[in-house]
């Protein structure tokens, strides 16, 4: 099974997106593999997570490792996104002294 989302941001001037770093990250185990990853263009901000869950039949002793994997997949979506106000950089004109 595979699992694809995707979430586009347009963060309003003067904002930045705080968290972003702990967002993007990737893993594999015998039960699931997955990738988080961030990017950003201007003022928006894209996210997209890939889950990919492995075909097949595992022992009933194993279900602790696949609990701790699914929530190791996960981990990257549970980490907090927050905006907070930036400064905002305005280009400077040199003033001319008239002669």
């Amino acid at each position: 099974m595979v699992i694809r989302s995707s979430i586009k941001i347009d963060v309003p001037c003067g904002f930045e997106l705080v968290g972003l770093d702990r967002r993007t990250g990737s893993g594999e185990t015998k039960f699931v593999s997955w990738k988080c990853e961030c990017s950003r263009h201007d003022n928006e901000v894209a996210l997209t997570y890939e889950f990919h869950l492995a075909a097949g039949w595992h022992e009933a002793a194993d279900y602790a490792q696949y609990c701790a994997a699914m929530k190791r997949s996960r981990s990257t979506l549970q980490a907090p996104i927050t905006m907070r106000e930036g400064a905002v950089e305005t280009a400077l004109r040199p003033v001319r002294k008239s002669q």
